[in-house]
């Protein structure tokens, strides 16, 4: 297995993301916009934040708006437009779901200062 040095590997690929972002588009708008990101990502990685729900967001937030915008023209016929985000039995199946795993963290720490009263 190869190693090599970090004094090495990150201006290589400091270079390599700064070429392929320009390359692009050919905008160098898009290379500040790339260390932008890269310098609010490391800041969020100092504070603990994880990157993977940031970019499930960004990866499946227009996908969402969409589906939402679709389903709001669909429901054009209604009295209220919103009303067919709740006509399917499978949209509140998916709702409860969604507010399940919401609460999940905080049903898991009511569990937790319940067993830490009980063992006292």
């Amino acid at each position: 297995m190869a190693k090599l040095s970090t004094c090495y590997l990150v201006p290589g690929i400091a270079i390599l993301t700064m070429v392929g972002s320009y390359a692009i588009r050919n905008n160098f708008l898009d290379v500040i916009l790339m260390l932008l990101f890269g310098f609010i990502g490391f800041g969020l990685r100092r504070l603990n934040f994880s990157a993977a729900p940031i970019v499930l967001g960004l990866i499946l937030g227009p996908l969402m708006e969409t589906g939402l915008v679709r389903a709001y023209l669909m429901g054009m016929g209604y009295a209220s437009p919103w009303f067919t985000l709740f006509v399917n039995p499978m949209s509140w199946v998916l709702i409860a779901l969604c507010a399940i795993s919401f609460l999940w963290p905080y049903f898991g720490a009511m569990k937790e200062r319940l067993q830490g009263s009980l063992k006292e």
